[in-house]
């Protein structure tokens, strides 16, 4: 991304959401969403019958199901699971079924039982604020989509350093340290990870902080301190500038800008938030 150039406004919120958990040894009939759903295996394995297929889950899998295709879930012993279902905006997410292994300790996992509490405890069923949760949690489950197709194509020295950066974004990594990750000498590290990936090492964690801390952002609760220190700024400030150099603007005038549009967009801002 060049410099002082803006991020986009995020897409248009995705409108309709239900959300839940589900625990117990009994299968869940045939039944049909008018709206895509995601589905996080929590404890247990599932297996999903969907428009022909089956999509089978373990601890950890967030299963995508398409809208008005009918679907059987079978339980494989006791299955805990987090569901939410919701209209996606054309574009936003491809709907073909299917599990991506995001893991227990990713954020898409935290983030789908935030979704289950706005949606279970508040009155307004989480209003813009679960929209805006569920477009990072789908925006999430892309990068990660993303990531496993470019693991596919690469030395897998260099998948390891990547890994490596994702994994821990606030580490103060060293070349010469993801080098000995890859199982490859500094030099030949430097030179083939600039070759397929496109970018420097440090070039790349610095994306992927920006890319953490973008994500952080979108909690209208998350105070800018403690996202500087979870991309591995301890100076605040030093994160303000660096941020605002990737992105013409502050954290928290990005975050009000991005917020506000969210919510403008939001089909459903007006009856459930204002009135």
């Amino acid at each position: 991304m060049r410099e002082n150039m803006p991020v986009p406004v995020l897409a248009r919120l995705p409108d309709g959401i239900r959300a839940g958990r589900f625990a117990a040894a009994s299968d869940c009939p045939w039944h049909v969403h008018e709206g895509m759903e995601l589905v996080l295996v929590v404890e247990g394995r599932v297996e999903i019958l969907v428009g022909g297929a089956c999509v089978p889950g373990t601890v950890g899998d967030l299963l995508v199901l398409p809208a008005r295709v009918p679907q059987y879930q079978r339980s494989l012993g006791f299955v805990r699971t987090h569901y939410v279902h919701f209209q996606c905006p054309v574009g936003l997410l491809d709907d073909h079924a299917r599990g991506v292994p995001v893991g227990m300790a990713d954020v898409a996992a935290r983030w789908m039982d935030d979704l289950c509490q706005l949606y279970l405890e508040t009155e307004t069923r989480g209003g813009a604020t679960a929209a805006v949760l569920l477009l990072a949690l789908v925006e999430r489950l892309g990068e990660l989509e993303r990531r496993q197709a470019t693991r596919a194509t690469l030395h897998p020295g260099i998948a390891k350093a990547l890994d490596g950066l994702h994994r821990q974004p606030a580490r103060a990594w060293q070349v010469a340290e993801l080098a000995e990750l890859a199982g490859l000498s500094p030099s030949h590290f430097g030179a083939l990870f600039a070759s397929q990936i496109g970018r420097s090492p440090i070039v790349c964690l610095a994306q992927v902080r920006m890319e953490l801390a973008r994500r952080l952002l979108l909690d209208p609760q998350a105070q800018v301190k403690a996202v500087a220190a979870s991309c591995g700024y301890p100076d605040v400030n030093y994160f303000v500038r660096q941020f605002r150099r990737h992105h013409g603007a502050p954290p928290a005038g990005w975050r009000k800008a991005q917020l506000a549009a969210c919510r403008r967009d939001w089909p459903g801002a007006s009856r459930s938030e204002d009135g």
